[in-house]
């Protein structure tokens, strides 16, 4: 399990399994595998569908992780709207998968999701505190200097 945060992840690794990696990481280290799901799934007319790229779920608190991720080696100061846009879009996109996973679960599209460690946690008949984050990774401003991240 890593504990860094992803540096220096070479242009041919996918960028943003690397940190959806890192952040699955973090749960289970942070809140045990037994209650972090990666990655859950419902079945619709297409098949079947992600919603969260990591859930925790505890007691009461559900926790749902949007990791987004984008190349950005542009110094801050270099950049003009449409490349504060294009960011801002990413996290827009989070947002509306957020939104997606309260939707399965208020329609009953799903009955209980299975923890990294394997315990199933019925979702029918709870009332969970749901709480949002979507993690933006703007990979390669790791090598910019603080100032000029973004």
């Amino acid at each position: 399990m890593s504990q860094t945060a992803p540096q220096n992840v070479p242009e041919n690794v996918d960028h943003g399994l690397v940190a959806e990696n890192f952040i699955n990481d973090l749960c289970q280290i942070r809140f045990f595998k037994d209650f972090v799901v990666r990655n859950p799934k419902y079945s619709n007319s297409g098949g079947e569908k992600e919603v969260s790229d990591v859930l925790v779920i505890f007691n009461d608190i559900m926790l749902n992780i949007q990791v987004k991720s984008k190349i950005e080696e542009k110094p801050f100061s270099k950049k003009n709207e449409t490349d504060i846009q294009r960011i801002e879009k990413k996290i827009d996109k989070g947002i509306e998968q957020l939104k997606e996973l309260t939707s399965v679960i208020n329609n009953k599209k799903v009955n209980s999701f299975k923890t990294e460690r394997g315990i199933t946690i019925p979702l029918i008949g709870q009332n969970f505190r749901k709480i949002g984050i979507v993690c933006l990774n703007l990979s390669g401003e790791e090598r910019l200097p603080i100032d000029e991240q973004t």
